[in-house]
């Protein structure tokens, strides 16, 4: 099976380059920042904002870096560190603008769905929420190769990642959303150290599974 395959690869990629760790650790520290700091009061909320907006820029920057360098390696192409974060420096803003899209979309759609629920109290409103989410989630993972095209081709990336993904893509890339997100929810009961897997290990390799699987479509 290709999906497991490129599971395969994506870790020994992964643990055969170790500077993507360190690459990827700024990440993992602000996560933890959001744990221990409290974003509720009127002087923190501009600061959530501040925090989000770093956030975002940096995870989008290293998302290009660890696209590039993944590429890279399914080309045979040696790039040193230096030269693969300078080209991240010119890749990441459009990914950084599709991001901000798909975030905003999560945030309002998420939105609706909760209203619906809420002022919709009946089976049929149930049913209705229920549709409206296995909906919103069929989509994203009918976008999920956006952050791949959108570093290596230009542009925002979703209408490529439409295109791409056929039925059997479409369910291959699912599985793998469904078993990350079973994994992440596991080690989420795993103090500090279930955190620091899920987001030094699993973050990066995601991201790594899904550029070999997108740089695979593109060749059929």
């Amino acid at each position: 099976m290709r999906l497991g395959k490129r599971v395969v690869d994506a870790f020994k990629f992964l643990f055969t380059n170790p500077l993507i760790f360190l690459v990827y650790l700024p990440i993992t520290l602000l996560g933890l920042l959001s744990v221990y700091v409290d974003f509720t009061t009127t002087l923190n909320s501009v600061l959530a904002v501040l925090y989000m907006a770093v956030m975002l820029s940096l995870t989008s920057f290293v998302f290009a870096f660890i696209i590039l360098k993944t590429a890279y390696y399914e080309s045979n192409k040696k790039v040193t560190f230096k030269q693969n974060f300078s080209v991240s420096k010119g890749k990441f803003l459009p990914l950084l603008l599709a991001e901000f899209i798909m975030i905003l979309a999560v945030i309002i759609i998420s939105t609706l769905i909760n209203f619906v629920s809420l002022i919709w109290t009946t089976n049929l409103g149930i049913a209705v929420s229920i549709v409206l989410a296995i909906l919103f989630i069929a989509l994203l993972v009918k976008l999920l190769l956006f952050a791949p095209s959108s570093v290596l081709k230009g542009g925002l990336g979703f209408g490529e990642s439409w295109k791409l993904e056929k039925l059997k893509r479409f369910f291959e890339l699912l599985l793998l959303v469904v078993a990350y997100s079973l994994i992440s929810f596991g080690l989420s009961y795993v103090p500090y150290a279930g955190y620091l897997i899920d987001s030094l290990v699993f973050g990066p390799v995601l991201m790594i599974i899904i550029t070999m699987l997108y740089l695979d479509y593109l060749k059929k």
